[in-house]
């Protein structure tokens, strides 16, 4: 349920039982009340029960469009009073007696009436996909679930937290802590806080004391509220405590607004010669302790390779600079980012910025995200072997492609491989070369 900015109740879905049975009949009817005219209006959906939904087209809305039925969803509403509808369950009884979870995003426009089908999957029981923590993307996406805690912050974002669903990895239903947040603007999802995997104990630490260390454990059907600074208060549920699954009763803050220790104005990089040079520039520095330089050769799995202790010049821009000595005689493609590291200990992370050795043959990936298949694109013509190897997150190589070529042009099937981020390395002449993909499915 929703209120408007006229003050109208707005009711979607949920169970129903009929009388003289024990089953669970599930709905996706939209409901309006009026507490002036104290009347009710259905608006949406069936007067039916157990109904499969619509999907149309993502991101185009249409009169047909409707979501199945479905209970325990989460609900937003924007500023314009539109409604915003995530995941739920529904119990299949004609096919598979089995519980299906959604993680679908949905968009109503209560001026058009209309549903508009967002984000997510058209099927059940996904895994998330959770990418890397605080930095959005096109292919990041909440496992399917039911019961978490739905608020928005005050930036306008649409926040969820918890729940029971599927995470990254396991491939049923279990408790999570995981928080997200979704940019209505950019249409992408964030993974801000909490774990990528299920039935993680809490973290207590000392009551009243904010802690980087300190958090809730996996838990469904909690309460919640935010307050009028934008954090968010979390209250009991199903869970974990320290050692064990039960009925909980811990209140908890989270401030998604919370000032930063620095401001971070850019984060740049070049090559010279061999090395590696990175920049930086911040301000607002306060009681800050350092910045750490990180480096990947697949954009996913970074080490540390240096630090440099903050300045903390208050208020004021002070600039950064740090080379990675020698890197392109080894590395012809090269990932950076910084880890900024508080004095508590708290940490969050820059831009990542790609480097590539200057003498490389360059090619490029089209399209990219990439559906069904996508093409490796040389700026100059190849002549002779190719070969294509597709990394997934962990460096595994999940599918490959050895051709013989004389064109600047290859097309590479996508079929074997699920919605992700990878790494293309290509080999071509005793060299190798490697841009980052995203596959949407």
């Amino acid at each position: 349920s929703w209120i408007d900015t006229s003050g109208n109740l707005w009711l979607f879905g949920g169970i129903k039982n009929k009388p003289g049975s024990s089953a669970d009949f599930y709905l996706n009817d939209l409901w309006k009340y009026n507490p002036i005219t104290n009347e009710w209006v259905w608006i949406s959906g069936d007067s039916a029960s157990n109904v499969k939904g619509f999907y149309g087209s993502k991101g185009f809305a249409s009169n047909s469009n409707i979501p199945g039925s479905r209970s325990e969803s989460m609900a937003w509403s924007d500023t314009l009073g539109n409604f915003w509808l995530f995941g739920g369950v529904y119990f299949d009884i004609n096919k598979t007696n089995t519980f299906l979870y959604f993680n679908d995003l949905w968009k109503y426009n209560i001026s058009t009436n209309q549903w508009t089908w967002i984000s997510g999957d058209s099927t059940t029981n996904k895994l998330g996909n959770y990418g890397i923590k605080n930095i959005s993307s096109v292919s990041n996406i909440p496992g399917a679930r039911k019961g978490s805690v739905a608020y928005t912050d005050i930036s306008g974002n649409l926040c969820l937290l918890g729940g029971l669903g599927y995470s990254s990895i396991q491939n049923n239903t279990f408790r999570l802590n995981d928080l997200w947040s979704y940019n209505t603007s950019t249409n992408e999802w964030t993974w801000k806080n909490g774990d990528s995997t299920i039935d993680q104990m809490s973290q207590y630490d000392v009551k009243g004391v904010s802690s980087a260390f300190g958090k809730p454990g996996g838990r469904a059907s909690a309460m919640s509220s935010r307050d009028n600074e934008g954090n968010l208060w979390l209250y009991g549920g199903s869970g974990f405590s320290t050692w064990g699954s039960w009925t909980l009763n811990d209140l908890w803050k989270y401030s998604t607004e919370t000032v930063q220790p620095v401001t971070l104005l850019s984060f740049t990089g070049k090559q010279k010669n061999v090395d590696a040079q990175l920049a930086w520039i911040v301000e607002n520095e306060i009681s800050f302790k350092q910045y750490q330089v990180e480096r990947s050769s697949n954009a996913r799995n970074f080490e540390t390779i240096g630090s440099l202790q903050a300045a903390s010049i208050n208020g004021s821009k002070h600039s950064y600079s740090f080379t990675d000595y020698s890197v392109f005689t080894t590395q012809k493609v090269v990932y950076y980012r910084l880890k900024m590291v508080d004095k508590d200990g708290s940490f969050r992370y820059s831009n990542i910025v790609r480097l590539t050795a200057n003498n490389n043959p360059q090619f490029t990936i089209f399209p990219n995200p990439a559906t069904t298949s996508f093409q490796v694109v040389y700026s100059k013509n190849m002549v002779g072997k190719v070969s294509i190897d597709i990394l997934d997150i962990n460096g595994k190589i999940v599918d490959s492609k050895k051709v013989e070529t004389n064109g600047s042009i290859i097309n590479f099937s996508t079929k074997k491989l699920v919605a992700g981020t990878y790494t293309v390395r290509v080999m071509y002449q005793n060299e190798v070369f490697a841009n980052p993909l995203v596959i949407v499915k």
